[in-house]
């Protein structure tokens, strides 16, 4: 509440609402508005004529208005001795402050002024009272000044003084002409009665001082000699200093290069200092000057020259980027044109080529760069192209020359080598790099039939998901020449349903392998068994029951929670699938060896029932393959996985799986 809201209440209702205390609601813009609004004024203001006579101003107006009156008189001096003292010191703007023992000090006037020079005037005022106190300080600038720096001729500024606290007002002025001119001093009031107030003073201004300080940068950077100049730089606070207030002598080649080496060595750039390398055709300081100017950004993305590099990773326009984990969801392209669908790699990717567009040879930290981006998306054939030209003794550091050398050994199938290279960094003292030839080392022991214990690195996802994975029961089986051959890891015993079947009316009703279950999951098996497992071994065969041997089955078995259910067909490969990880194995029939290069192709059925294409890939040396990763959000709407499994040589299979829980 307010004054003017006030008013506004107490009016009886008619059209002449008009309060002089509108001022006062000015909280916020909606107040502002809405008091004018509630003035009633004329929208347009009729002709206003004043008239004064004899001290008497009279004012002819034709509509109504509000009147606001503001005149200077006379104050009268507070009787009693107000706890208020006032202060008002002047200071040149240009040489403010002097420093001692790294103690800033401010360094006022008390000599002549000088003219064209802009000079401040600080007023201070100080309550010692323990209450608060509501005050007006007067202000004006000298005669004969002009003011600057959104400064004013005369002001008068309104103030809450807390109790016990200064405040302090700084305005700027300068003097156009010498002269002696009057400052009528600042003035502190309470409820329009002086209790404070500053001493008069005459200024003397000249057109050149007198009594110089011959210590002060302004002084010597113009009057000095150039020894004094050199003397000061050497000695000072550069930082504290206007260094562009010597550029006019460093048309002087002798004196320029004494003061670049100065500056130089005090790790110093002024940009108008520098660009006298240019007048004197000083290389280091072109090259300098030009790399810190708005000259390089308009010159492209790379250059190497006698005068300007520019260095995209030093400029900070472009950093290379690790990205971990990625997972594409085409290995082949897809139409015409290779696409890169995920957007960040992408931008990456054409950030890289558009550096490389300005360049004509590669140096080897270019071709690393290439080989990364290539191999994320998965273009192995083109990535060893450009391997094979790095020269890694010219690499500032070979670890990451190495570890490429080891990722690309195993996608040739040299295991060996892949192991050799690996292992000269088991112990190395960095964790990232150590887990990452760890990792690496741990998937060559499991292509050679190892098993894995533990995560390598607990804070990699793919790490520790792999390791779970290895703990997880898998079971899968086949079935030949009357043998039912089974593989399986961390189960102790199976127990095996038969379920006679004719497999080709199943197969023209549903033609999802995964359904057969489906359909005999309601009825009992012809026979079931119960078979203990070895410990010490992954595969077991029995015989299948004689009776059954040129049937047409479906075969379940069922072990620690999991379940295999397959049709009784040839093929000479195992699938072994990882359900809660995503993952799946391959390996042969014929020897136990772990497939890789077998094609995988991923079919989801969404949740409303359509079916779309997911992703597809071959599996690794080690015969594995993640059919779930992707870094789309796909697998959210997925309610089942269709997944076909093709080797060349080994035959074909199709499973269904649900996805991995999230």
């Amino acid at each position: 509440m307010n004054a003017f809201w006030k008013d506004f209440s107490d009016q009886n209702g008619t059209n002449d609402f008009l309060s002089a205390n509108f001022p006062e609601a000015s909280a916020n813009s909606t107040e502002i508005l809405l008091a004018l609004a509630s003035l009633d004024l004329p929208f347009s203001p009729g002709k206003i004529v004043p008239e004064e006579k004899d001290g008497v101003m009279k004012i002819l107006a034709p509509e109504r208005l509000l009147l606001f009156c503001k005149k200077i008189s006379e104050a009268e001096i507070a009787s009693e001795k107000a706890p208020v003292f006032a202060a008002q010191r002047y200071f040149r703007n240009d040489d403010r402050y002097i420093y001692d023992r790294n103690r800033q000090i401010e360094k006022y006037v008390s000599g002549d002024f000088l003219q064209n020079t802009v000079y401040g005037c600080a007023v201070t005022v100080t309550n010692s009272a323990s209450e608060a106190l509501d005050i007006e300080i007067l202000m004006q600038i000298p005669e004969g000044a002009i003011p600057v720096q959104n400064g004013f001729w005369t002001k008068t500024e309104q103030s809450n003084l807390a109790p016990f606290t200064t405040r302090r007002l700084i305005y700027y002025f300068y003097f156009p002409k010498a002269g002696k001119f009057g400052h009528y001093p600042a003035q502190v009031s309470i409820d329009e009665k002086i209790v404070a107030f500053c001493e008069a003073a005459t200024l003397n201004v000249v057109e050149k001082l007198d009594v110089q300080d011959t210590e002060s940068w302004d002084y010597i950077s113009q009057e000095g000699s150039d020894a004094q100049v050199l003397s000061y730089l050497s000695s000072k606070n550069l930082n504290r200093i206007s260094l562009s207030k010597i550029a006019f002598r460093m048309r002087n080649k002798d004196f320029f290069m004494k003061a670049y080496a100065i500056l130089n060595s005090a790790r110093v750039y002024d940009p108008v200092i520098w660009s006298y390398g240019i007048f004197h055709n000083h290389v280091p300081a072109i090259r300098e000057y030009l790399q810190n100017s708005p000259i390089a950004s308009n010159c492209g993305s790379w250059l190497k020259s006698d005068i300007l590099d520019i260095d995209p990773v030093m400029r900070r326009s472009y950093q290379f980027l690790e990205y971990s984990p990625f997972v594409n969801d085409r290995t082949m392209r897809f139409g015409p044109k290779r696409s890169i669908q995920n957007d960040a790699l992408c931008t990456q990717y054409q950030s890289l080529l558009g550096i490389l567009s300005y360049k004509k040879d590669f140096d080897n930290d270019d071709l690393m760069s290439i080989v990364y981006y290539l191999l994320l998306q998965d273009r192995v054939e083109e990535g060893l192209k450009f391997f094979s030209m790095v020269k890694p003794e010219r690499l500032p550091c070979r670890l990451q020359y190495d570890y490429f050398s080891a990722y690309l050994a195993m996608s040739k199938g040299e295991i060996a080598e892949a192991e050799k290279i690996a292992g000269k960094y088991k112990d190395y003292p960095v964790p990232k790099w150590k887990n990452k030839f760890a990792e690496a080392l741990l998937q060559i022991e499991e292509i050679k039939g190892g098993k894995v214990s533990a995560p390598i690195d607990k804070d990699s996802r793919d790490s520790v998901m792999g390791a779970l994975a290895s703990k997880e029961a898998a079971i899968d089986f086949d079935i030949d020449s009357g043998k039912m051959k089974l593989h399986y890891e961390n189960v102790g015993e199976c127990t095996i349903s038969y379920y006679l079947m004719d497999i080709e009316f199943l197969f023209s009703k549903s033609p999802f392998s995964s359904d057969y279950g489906k359909q005999f999951s309601y009825i009992f098996p012809n026979k079931v068994e119960t078979k203990i497992l070895p410990k010490d071994a992954s595969t077991a065969i029995f015989e299948m029951p004689p009776e059954y041997n040129s049937r047409n089955l479906l075969v379940e078995i069922s072990a620690s929670g999991k379940k295999a259910m397959k049709a009784y067909f040839s093929n000479t490969m195992t699938v072994q699938m990882e359900e809660n990880y995503g993952q799946l194995k391959v390996s042969s029939k014929i020897d136990g060896k772990r497939l890789s290069s077998v094609y995988v192709k991923v079919y989801s059925k969404m949740k409303d029932g359509t079916v779309s294409f997911y992703k597809d890939g071959y599996t690794d040396m080690r015969g594995q393959f993640d059919y779930a990763s992707l870094n789309t959000d796909q697998i959210k709407d997925t309610s089942m996985f269709s997944i076909l499994i093709l080797s060349r040589d080994h035959g074909a299979a199709v499973r269904e799986v649900t996805p991995p829980a999230r």
